[in-house]
């Protein structure tokens, strides 16, 4: 497990909690604000390395196409309030 003087996982904007489970298996849960609406929160469960760190960099990256990009969700939520006045769904109780 990871100490608390390892400051190149716990950047400013992250939280860190550290505690141990049942089996006595180090954890650890780091938290961070990624923008104004979106949080991200990783537990390690047992001893982290810097090769599980690239391996769950090299995970993510990989799956970073199912989701959407900015530009994307602006122009749903565009789309989305258009149609929503077009129909009067405000109005809707």
């Amino acid at each position: 497990m990871l100490n608390n003087s390892s400051n190149f996982l716990h950047p400013a904007n992250a939280s860190s909690t550290h505690s141990t489970k049942a089996q006595d298996l180090p954890f650890e849960i780091l938290q961070w604000r990624l923008s104004e609406d979106c949080t991200v929160r990783i537990q390690f469960n047992g001893s982290v390395t810097q090769e599980a760190i690239k391996k769950l960099i090299a995970i993510l990256e990989l799956n970073t196409d199912v989701y959407p990009t900015k530009q994307l969700l602006k122009e749903h939520d565009k789309g989305r309030s258009e149609f929503d006045r077009n129909h009067n769904i405000a109005d809707v109780k």
